[in-house]
């Protein structure tokens, strides 16, 4: 067998060619479906994590011991639960604003401050549209009293 000539090569690389577009284009198919599976996040979850950044972190409402700094999840300390904390401890802009809300678990009375006004806790921008609401048990430290409540949270939906 002699050297191919140039049209046998242009004859023999074609084939060629469209076999290994046909092999990359399958390539970045599975490729970038695998990719989407991987980062799909399932309903909820980012609200859920909404929700544990406020009542599991002790820069939020978590109530922390003042002798040992041991924080308490899922108990809510009253002198942290205020407009300032909330403004602190959720100031991202490109957040889903919130509305958060206590009330007593035993009477489904609403907690009030000092003033005798009802807590109702606003991010900035906060509309009330679409609203998404979840509702989560709890414990309040109150001073030296902790009693069982309900939280109220709800989030804007895009």
């Amino acid at each position: 067998m002699g050297a191919l000539t140039s049209t046998e090569k242009v004859i023999f690389f074609i084939p060629v060619a469209i076999v290994i577009g046909i092999i990359a284009v399958v390539f970045f198919y599975v490729a970038s479906t695998y990719y989407q599976s991987i980062i799909f996040i399932p309903t909820g979850v980012e609200d859920e994590i909404t929700f544990n950044r406020f009542f599991s972190s002790p820069g939020c409402f978590t109530y922390q011991d003042p002798f040992t700094n041991r924080p308490y999840p899922g108990i809510i300390d009253k002198e942290k639960f205020n407009q300032q904390h909330l403004s602190n401890c959720y100031n991202d802009p490109k957040s889903k604003n919130v509305e958060l809300s206590i009330q007593r678990l035993d009477n489904n009375e609403q907690i009030k401050d000092s003033q005798g006004r009802e807590i109702i806790l606003r991010s900035e921008n906060f509309r009330n549209k679409s609203p998404k609401r979840f509702l989560r048990n709890a414990l309040l430290k109150d001073g030296e009293l902790t009693y069982p409540i309900k939280i109220l949270m709800v989030i804007e939906s895009e």
